[in-house]
């Protein structure tokens, strides 16, 4: 075989390993879909009336009690009972207080006496400098027994902190109690608290409410008088969500009804009508959205992973960012209703890549604020 036939044999070789090669390589294979947990941003309620169970408690209340141990002697009050600031209320058996007190007042005139004389005495010079002092001493530490003993006679007596109605009485009359053991609820039912648990989509515009606006109403209702409706003004909220629940404490206040007896520890439904309330002052929507959900673009600006239905694709988009509340962060601009933005895994997406949403049971709730 001359080189010629040695060339094309070779030319040949080369020929069928390149096509065997292409054929083994084939094409390339399609990029992984990824599964994502998300979440779809919903429109905020507006037109709306929601209600929520609420119960009723005192504006004030205190569990009573005497600061020290004995036997009741006497209640002057029954449960339900109506009683003035500084009324006496209940009282101890004073007869053991009685005998201390008197033995102390014995042993303080005899100090004092002895005192007074040695003031005297010491001016002469008849007695030392160091027997005076003994006697200042002893004067001193009779007078501290004695006003000890006087306050716990005073403790006998118990005596109302506020004005307010007898809730309770945890104890009989004769039976003995501890120092601090409770003896007596007192609540002050001139002004009475109603108690809700909202979720944070709601309570942000509770919050803001004001009373004296027709046109925002937070009312009580009660199955016994159910065609009346009592006006309800905010006092405060929790700071932190229930654990189990994830919804907020709202307290609200309400002034008694006239020709109604409401006391602490009814229920009642509170009626929240949001249809003329604004999103928030300013009128834009905020979005609350789990602080996962927000990654960084090179520039460290934040931004949020939205996926397109169509393609099943998630692509980039810039937001702007405003106050976090718990685990949540406030969406001010970039966000509409209908965007479905990932919230577990964004740290792992590339423009364009497939992904596959988790089943609904596993996604979080779309927040509005």
């Amino acid at each position: 075989m001359n080189n010629r036939s040695h060339a094309v044999a070779l030319a040949i070789l080369l020929f069928t390993g390149l096509v065997a090669c292409s054929e083994q390589e084939g094409p390339p294979p399609p990029p992984p879909v990824r599964p994502v947990k998300t979440m779809e941003i919903e429109a905020p309620e507006v037109g709306t009336i929601r209600t929520f169970p609420g119960r009723i408690e005192a504006a004030r209340r205190a569990e009573l009690s005497f600061r020290v141990s004995g036997n009741v002697a006497d209640f002057l009050f029954s449960e339900g009972q109506e009683v003035d600031e500084g009324e006496l209320v209940a009282r101890l058996d004073p007869t053991d207080f009685q005998i201390v007190y008197n033995d102390r007042k014995a042993t303080f005139d005899r100090a004092r006496a002895d005192y007074e004389r040695g003031q005297k005495l010491v001016e002469k010079g008849t007695i030392s400098r160091r027997d005076f002092d003994a006697l200042l001493a002893s004067f001193k530490s009779t007078e501290a027994d004695l006003q000890a003993a006087q306050q716990n006679l005073a403790y006998t007596r118990l005596t109302a902190p506020f004005a307010g109605v007898i809730a309770r009485r945890y104890i009989d009359r004769f039976e003995d109690v501890q120092a601090r053991e409770p003896v007596l609820a007192l609540n002050d039912t001139s002004r009475l608290e109603v108690k809700i648990d909202v979720p944070e989509t709601l309570m942000r515009r509770v919050r803001r409410t004001d009373p004296a606006d027709s046109t925002t109403l937070i009312y009580a209702t009660f199955d016994s008088v159910s065609d009346r409706h009592f006006r309800l003004q905010f006092k405060e909220i929790s700071t932190r969500a229930d654990a189990k629940t994830q919804t907020f404490e709202v307290t609200l206040t309400m002034e008694p009804p006239e020709g109604l007896t409401i006391l602490a520890g009814m229920t009642t439904s509170v009626v929240v009508d949001t249809r003329n309330m604004r999103p928030n002052e300013s009128g834009e929507v905020i979005y609350a959205v789990p602080a996962s959900a927000i990654t960084g673009d090179k520039k460290l600006e934040p931004m949020i992973w939205i996926v397109d239905p169509k393609t099943m694709t998630v692509e980039p988009r810039r937001v702007e960012i405003g106050a976090m509340t718990g685990n949540d962060v406030g969406v001010t601009s970039g966000l509409e209703p209908g965007d479905r933005v990932v919230v577990a895994g964004a740290a792992y997406l590339a423009p364009g890549m497939p992904v596959r949403l988790l089943p609904v049971t596993e996604q979080p709730a779309s927040n509005p604020r």
